[in-house]
């Protein structure tokens, strides 16, 4: 992109700072060289390059957002102490997908920029929402297209009363060098097609045409701008236009009252309440390392403003030890409830080592599982007991019933049986079969049983 291309193009940046930018870029277009010297002893600071990296701090990741935001670093990003909004897209991505990093902090102090690139970082930390907790703290300013940036954060905070918020809005400029160019005996004729192709040159005035077409474009942008800043926040667009986004600067407590800020609080705050966040997120019975209160989160406090390993090592010490004695008792009362029911062995066990469930839990499967038991067993009684024998005390049944004794055979025994076995339907109401009546006669007939009560024939 040429000098006249950044001039030309849409910028999302406070006013004061762009016309700033404009005076520099037009000198350079001139040929006016920068005094390195100079712009140094103006700043008081060698100019610098280099970019401030991901910086982590207890699991933390720290973006630093300064100065005029452009997609790429030229010299006004370096004149300015400005950032390249494609290295925080790179360090934003580095940061989500590190494991150890658990929460990010954008700290931000920037004018705004260029709009190019500013949008596909604001959605790239919107998308980002809900995998880790995003917050940003403004320390200084955050207008323009930094506020664009800065909205998209889960939460969004000033440092201090007189911080800078706002000027949201789309700003661009037509840059005429066809005077510049005559007095240096200069003429540029472009030939192009393509109505708007060239509506808007630079090599001669701006016309109505070509004012218009760059309203349009201006306009065009201002919308995406709000709209994203209306998904941000969570209001609706109208509220964006009427109360937030129409060019001004909030400054401390109005920027919270309008929306534009959920509160104030440092950025050593949000860091330690993003740590703390964390804290009590494994050791949910802990108290955590620091004191911070919700109203005016004041830093006065005697607790430590870290959390040291040795402090998250006995905390983990701790509900391991927790988590022991909690499994101790539990396998307690499951072998409790197997006690007084022998036959169990094998369930309890399996219920001691499962990990979850309770005695009152293993007292129901034990019950159930006995229940069981005593269901087959009952069961099986049943099955081995013969038909219930049936005694007449009216009839009797010796007439139709030869008797046996130990002067038979076997033969003559199992004869006989068979006999009245057939002659007396009596006996089948006594006996289940006619083999077990025929061994019944066996056995009378060598002793082994006696018919008592026998009725005398």
């Amino acid at each position: 992109m040429n000098i006249i291309d950044v001039l030309n193009s849409p910028w999302a940046i406070a006013p004061e700072k762009y016309a700033e930018i404009r005076d520099l870029y037009e000198r350079h277009a001139h040929g006016d060289k920068v005094d390195i010297a100079a712009v140094e002893a103006q700043l008081g600071r060698p100019l610098d390059k280099q970019y401030r990296a991901l910086d982590v701090v207890d699991g933390v990741g720290i973006l630093a957002i300064e100065g005029v935001l452009a997609k790429r670093m030229n010299m006004m990003a370096a004149i300015s102490g400005g950032t390249s909004t494609q290295l925080l897209q790179r360090d934003f991505s580095m940061a989500m997908e590190d494991p150890l990093i658990h929460s990010i902090l954008l700290v931000i102090d920037s004018p705004g920029g260029e709009v190019s690139g500013t949008q596909e970082f604001c959605n790239q930390i919107f998308e980002a929402r809900g995998k880790k907790p995003i917050v940003a703290v403004c320390e200084g300013m955050m207008a323009s297209a930094a506020y664009w940036i800065g909205s998209s954060a889960d939460e969004l905070y000033i440092s201090s009363g007189t911080a800078q918020v706002g000027s949201i809005g789309v700003v661009a400029s037509h840059t005429d060098l066809s005077k510049a160019e005559a007095n240096r005996g200069v003429k540029v004729t472009e030939i192009s097609a393509g109505k708007y192709k060239r509506i808007a040159s630079e090599h001669e005035p701006l016309s109505a045409e070509g004012r218009a077409e760059i309203q349009d474009q201006v306009d065009q942008i201002y919308t995406v701008l709000v709209d994203d800043v209306a998904r941000n926040r969570g209001v609706s667009a109208e509220k964006v236009l009427s109360e937030m986004a129409d060019g001004r600067i909030f400054i401390g407590q109005k920027a919270i009252d309008v929306g534009l800020v959920d509160g104030k609080r440092t950025t050593m705050q949000a860091l330690q309440q993003l740590k703390d966040d964390r804290h009590q997120l494994l050791f949910p019975k802990t108290r955590s390392a620091a004191a911070l209160t919700k109203e005016g989160l004041t830093m006065e406090t005697n607790a430590p403003t870290t959390v040291l390993p040795a402090d998250v090592e006995a905390m983990r010490k701790q509900s391991f030890e927790e988590g022991c004695k909690a499994e101790r008792a539990r396998i307690q009362a499951v072998e409790e409830q197997g006690n007084g029911m022998p036959g169990h062995e094998e369930l309890v066990a399996k219920l001691k080592f499962d990990g979850k469930t309770t005695g009152e839990q293993a007292a129901i499967q034990i019950l159930a599982a006995e229940k069981k038991k005593l269901g087959g067993i009952a069961k099986d009684l049943k099955d081995d007991a013969g038909r219930p024998v049936v005694h007449s005390t009216t009839e009797d049944t010796s007439a139709t019933t030869q008797k046996v004794d130990a002067s038979m055979s076997a033969e003559q025994v199992t004869a006989v049986a068979k006999a009245n076995w057939q002659k007396n339907p009596k006996l089948h109401n006594e006996f289940t079969s006619e083999t077990a009546y025929v061994a019944f006669c066996k056995a009378e007939a060598s002793g082994r049983v006696r018919i008592l009560n026998k009725k005398p024939a």
